[in-house]
């Protein structure tokens, strides 16, 4: 493994190779493999081969890709960026970012960095922590104000 990750419930590891790994907790997709089944051995996410960074929340996951786009899966809530509040057991690509280089997964929203140094954020907004200026929950990235 190169990187890991620990979510409320799972864990992840991203594997030389680009291929991603997780365990725990699955009742809402958040190890990616396309069921709902916990396991408490490593499985392999589908479809991923190119990950290069990983981040896990509450109950969802979430993959930059070595092209700078990013995939989410697990419990919706709009915290997967892909414009629903449907839950996913597999990946699905987050709306409009291609050039990502960090990325990090709170209680049920996940936040980028950008390769120009901005910021974007999804998901739950209850409380502001999308950093957006408003407590309006978004299904799609939307820009930190600073």
């Amino acid at each position: 493994a190169t990187t890991i990750t620990a979510g409320t419930w799972h864990t992840c590891a991203v594997h030389a190779t680009g291929t991603i790994s997780c365990w725990g907790y699955n009742g809402s997709g958040a190890l990616g493999n396309g069921t709902t089944t916990s396991s408490s051995v490593p499985v392999p996410v589908t479809d991923i081969t190119d990950a290069t960074a990983i981040t896990a929340g509450l109950p969802h996951t979430c993959a930059i890709h070595d092209t700078g786009t990013i995939s989410c899966w697990g419990l919706g809530w709009g915290s997967l960026g892909d414009g629903t509040t449907t839950s996913s057991s597999t990946p699905v690509p987050v709306t409009g970012i291609t050039d990502a280089t960090a990325i990090t997964a709170g209680f049920h929203h996940t936040c980028a960095i950008h390769d120009t140094g901005t910021m974007s954020c999804w998901g739950r907004n209850d409380i502001g922590q999308l950093g957006d200026g408003t407590t309006t929950d978004s299904s799609v990235p939307v820009e930190v104000t600073f």
